[in-house]
């Protein structure tokens, strides 16, 4: 009898504790995930003090947002040094450094410089000549001084020293379009730079913080030891997540040192490991008049400036050939005196000048006819690309305006309240891994597309204000 009760005590026992496994072992042996999950919503364990859950034995997440928090004289002292550290740049500060410290600058401004000298060069009346003889005479066995001089001055054929200036101030004019044109490129790169490296340093930031959210899932993966096909699964994903991250942090830091470096050949400063630039952010909220952006790259384009003046330098050369058949002259006086038998003195005014009877300058001027027709339908097809590139620019960039405003950089502050929110489900055992999972991809996304659009408006304007000749790039992108 007693052996009997013994035995029923004994199933009841082990019965009792499978039951207790099950329930509170379940994700340990693969059970069903909502039946964890109604575990751990059971009010007894979730009213129930921290330590009292860990001591329970239910598996916890570790929670980034806990551990050891500085004291207000620790934060302080941390905030000073990094106010010291740091070192910030404005737009505007770097553009200014830019066009006072590159040698670009230097070299164009010099260049138009020597086409202005020899545009003053050009214009210059041609020296006289002149020429002076000292010898003997000898006649009829009687010998004396002889003494020559010579005096004269070349004149050009009327209009060629008019038009050969002319041409020297067109070649001055263009150097100093070249010269303006390596200041508007130089604006446009480093405010497409700047722009570059301050989304690369947001992108970096918000992949930091997302690996070290998911390393500390990792963490409580590798914790416990789940044997389920989708707990591995799970945990293949998030390992998949982390390489991933990895690589993209790679990539990133490339691209910010890509970005600086580019940013020394134009900009002298002092690194320190705090480097910010500051750049305004787009709104989408100023549109393009296509038709104004059109009429002023016509006007200001550099370029296309460039080829106008190319146009007229040959017309002028086309009307110099012509008057190059025709030849120089040459004015001159003399004097002199011979002392042997008798004292004579002779004097007079001469004119010398080529007979042009074999060289007409036919040649050069059929081959500039011909360069005026080329340059000229080389103006007009310039004209056509340029409008065609301003349209086709405006319009991405009202497409890029569009989707800054579906992207407005206020969308960062409730994607970062959408992830903390979804983190704490995770945690509470309210959300499952890869439902949190799939909303941290879906968020990344929406991250880099907001932060991607703002780079790309920055090289679209920056374009566009290259194509229109404008150097007030740092203002005028203000607003956008």
């Amino acid at each position: 009898m007693n052996i009997a009760h013994l035995r029923r005590n004994m199933k009841s026992f082990v019965t009792v504790l499978i039951l207790h496994v099950l329930v509170y072992r379940a994700p340990l042996l693969g059970a069903d995930p909502k039946a964890s999950q109604q575990a751990h919503r059971d009010p007894a364990s979730t009213t129930a003090a921290p330590g009292a859950q860990r001591a329970s034995g239910a598996p916890r997440v570790p929670d980034p947002r806990e551990g050891a928090q500085p004291g207000p004289r620790g934060s302080a002292q941390e905030a000073s040094a990094k106010e010291i550290l740091e070192e910030k740049y404005t737009l505007a500060s770097l553009v200014e450094m830019a066009l006072k410290n590159s040698e670009l600058v230097s070299a164009g401004k010099s260049g138009a410089e020597e086409a202005r000298y020899l545009a003053i060069a050009a214009k210059a009346w041609p020296n006289p000549q002149g020429s002076f003889s000292w010898g003997k005479k000898t006649a009829a066995g009687l010998e004396g001084p002889l003494i020559e001089s010579v005096l004269s001055q070349p004149f050009l054929f009327p209009g060629k020293l008019s038009l050969r200036g002319a041409i020297s101030d067109l070649d001055a004019e263009m150097a100093g379009l070249k010269a303006r044109q390596i200041e508007i490129l130089l604006i446009a790169e480093v405010v497409r730079l700047a722009y570059e490296y301050a989304v690369n340093r947001q992108k970096q930031n918000f992949a930091e913080e997302r690996r070290r959210r998911l390393d500390l899932v990792k963490s409580y993966l590798e914790g416990h030891a789940f044997v389920s096909p989708q707990k591995k699964a799970e945990r293949r994903v998030v390992e998949s997540r982390l390489r991933s991250l990895v690589a993209e942090n790679l990539e990133i830091e490339a691209a910010l040192k890509a970005s600086l470096e580019r940013l020394k050949l134009y900009v002298a400063w002092r690194e320190t490991p705090h480097f910010h630039i500051e750049v305004p952010w787009f709104k989408g909220e100023r549109p393009l008049d296509s038709e104004v952006w059109q009429t002023n790259a016509q006007e200001q384009n550099p370029e296309f400036a460039g080829q106008k003046l190319l146009v007229a330098r040959v017309q002028k050369e086309k009307k110099l050939a012509r008057k190059e058949a025709w030849p120089d002259f040459e004015a001159s006086a003399f004097w002199g005196r011979e002392t042997a038998d008798e004292t004579e003195r002779k004097a007079g005014l001469g004119l010398s000048l080529p007979l042009p009877l074999f060289n007409r300058n036919r040649g050069n001027i059929l081959s500039l006819e011909k360069k005026l027709d080329a340059q000229e339908k080389l103006l007009r097809f310039q004209n056509k690309e340029l409008l065609s590139r301003v349209r086709s620019l405006v319009a991405q960039i009202e497409a890029s305006r569009q989707i800054i405003r579906q992207y407005p950089l206020s969308l960062i502050a409730d994607l970062e309240r959408d992830l903390k929110e979804g983190d704490d489900g995770f945690r509470k055992g309210q959300m499952d891994l890869l439902l949190f999972l799939e909303l941290d991809n879906e968020i990344a996304e929406t991250f880099h597309r907001a932060w991607e659009v703002q780079k790309l408006m920055a090289d679209q304007l920056a374009e566009l204000f290259v194509l229109s000749g404008q150097n007030n790039m740092v203002a005028g992108i203000e607003g956008f």
